[in-house]
């Protein structure tokens, strides 16, 4: 999780609980139609599909950090084609309110981490609730 520098997990955490946090989800498609997500392997949703993506940094812009948390999560270099839509649901983090950017982009780079992606063609059922929408927005089933 992205971090104020100097500033306290409990500190950012707090943070969390009384203003909204900005947030990017990129839904990277590869050639053959498949979109990428990777296994949750920390709290919230641990253990489900999620659409690489993460907090925005300070004074960055939404699609440089589409390219950071890309090239961070997954290993490869994107080029965003589209954006989706922003997604603000006050309740849809149990972290606290996020409003989130969608993008749709592909690969033009890098090299696929291994360890817990996976290219998909349908949405699959363990997938965090409310990417389910970005998805669909983004033309999948």
């Amino acid at each position: 999780m992205l971090r104020v520098p100097n500033l306290p997990k409990r500190e950012f955490q707090k943070l969390l609980k009384i203003t909204p946090m900005l947030a990017v989800d990129i839904i990277i498609v590869n050639g053959k139609g498949e979109f990428l997500l990777e296994k949750r392997t920390y709290p919230p949703y641990t253990g489900r599909w999620h659409v690489p993506g993460g907090f925005v940094g300070y004074s960055e812009k939404l699609k440089d950090t589409a390219k950071r948390k890309a090239l961070q999560e997954t290993g490869l270099r994107i080029k965003v084609k589209k954006y989706i839509g922003y997604y603000d649901d006050p309740k849809q983090d149990p972290r606290g309110s996020l409003i989130g950017h969608a993008f749709l982009a592909k690969p033009v780079g890098g090299k696929l981490k291994k360890d817990g992606l996976k290219w998909f063609k349908r949405i699959p059922r363990n997938i965090i609730p409310f990417q389910r929408k970005e998805l669909r927005d983004a033309g999948f089933k």
